[in-house]
């Protein structure tokens, strides 16, 4: 068994000290069975260990560990398979938990089919959830088990058994604070330092949010942190309600997609509110936005953030690229010097054709529009990162 050195520790608290407002509030050696009922809580010593030789790696040439994800789908064979499309979205955006706060992108590929070359997700026949460790998931039928209901606890703690952290309770040096079940996934990785509220302990107290110390020994693991925004960037775009601080647990509106239509609503992030960058005059070799560039914001089901030509003021979704899908990333915060912009900077979207920029309607609206000119609270956007940790 061993340590990651203290000085990679020192230096990964030294960059929670920023992380601490901003990041989440948020099988085993056979399988780790898990109860539902406990989750965690943010606290000033959270910890992380894991099994070293089943952690995922990265392809070659890549900074991000990109894990192929599917859905075990209904079969007469296992009659408890088949998570409905609601369940789908849940468990992206719970999992999204270790997305956000390391190096580590989970594509959900659909259901599953064949020897199916990632993490295969079904649901258990009981209220539990349970997965492998690790690399030991892969191609696994029924690698990861979620119970009904479906919780962000549960799902949040089986994803970090999949990446191949394990339980807290098992490290030797619990010291018996916390006895519970300590018979099933003895690490050799120990990470970060002990304590009981980390997601993956039997005896956290929380709301199954990831910890400080989770997300900085997923940072040890897997890599980041990364600020800037490249194109290819899975990004969300939000903004704090009117009056309420800035910081992620705050209410927020996101910019997001249903149907044909394009609106803003406070939910969680799920697909409708998932865009990937694509940077238009991007230069060989750079692939970082910077500030003046434009880009195109392509949903999931491969449309383009629009300005209508019938109505200039209302924003939709293209098929097409054209002039109306290309907005010019404005920085408003006056913070130009570095010439691009950060994750969770204020920018705005100006687009090509008709100079008028990317906005909520209003505060509560469930619509979005564009507005001539000039940049106000309605115009500024947040970028949040799907694939970083952000700082």
């Amino acid at each position: 068994m061993f340590w990651i050195s203290q000085a990679k520790v020192r230096a990964l608290h030294a960059a929670g000290v920023m992380l601490l407002s901003q990041v989440l509030g948020a099988g085993c050696a056979a399988e780790v069975i898990e109860d539902p009922g406990a989750e965690a809580v943010a606290t000033k010593e959270q910890s992380l260990s894991g099994q070293s030789y089943t952690f995922w790696r990265a392809a070659p040439g890549s900074a991000v560990t990109r894990i192929r994800v599917c859905f075990e789908p209904y079969s007469p064979f296992r009659p408890w398979n088949g998570f409905t499309s609601a369940e789908k979205e849940t468990i992206k955006g719970f999992a999204a938990d270790w997305e956000v706060s390391g190096g580590v992108d989970f594509v959900f590929t659909g259901d599953c089919s064949g020897d199916y070359d990632g993490i295969r997700v079904g649901v258990s026949a009981e209220a539990r959830c349970y997965s492998k460790i690790g690399t030991k998931t892969h191609g696994v039928v029924e690698g990861i088990r979620i119970g009904r209901p479906i919780t962000r606890n549960c799902v949040a703690h089986e994803f970090g058994h999949a990446l191949g952290f394990t339980h807290e309770q098992e490290r030797v040096d619990n010291n018996g604070q916390c006895n519970e079940d300590q018979t099933q996934s003895e690490p050799d990785f120990l990470i970060t330092p002990y304590n009981n509220n980390s997601i993956m302990s039997y005896c956290n107290t929380g709301n199954g949010q990831l910890t400080l110390w989770d997300a900085l020994g997923n940072i040890a693991v897997y890599g980041g942190p990364n600020t800037s925004v490249a194109t290819g960037d899975r990004v969300a775009l939000w903004t704090p309600i009117p009056d309420s601080p800035f910081d992620l647990e705050s209410p927020k509106i996101y910019l997001r997609t249903s149907g044909g239509d394009v609106g803003v609503a406070g939910t969680g992030i799920k697909s409708a509110e998932r865009f990937t960058l694509r940077r238009y005059n991007s230069v060989i070799g750079n692939t970082t936005i910077g500030y003046n560039d434009v880009v195109e914001f392509v949903t999931p089901d491969a449309r383009l953030l629009k300005t209508s030509t019938s109505n200039d003021y209302e924003v939709v979704l293209a098929t097409t690229s054209s002039l109306e899908t290309r907005w010019k990333v404005t920085p408003v915060n006056g913070n130009t010097t570095n010439g691009f912009p950060h994750v969770n900077e204020e920018v705005a979207f100006r687009n090509e054709r008709t100079g008028f920029f990317l906005a909520r309607k209003d505060a509560t609206s469930l619509q979005a529009t564009a507005r001539r000119s000039t940049v106000g609270a309605q115009e500024k956007w947040r970028m949040r990162l799907l694939t970083w940790a952000q700082f």
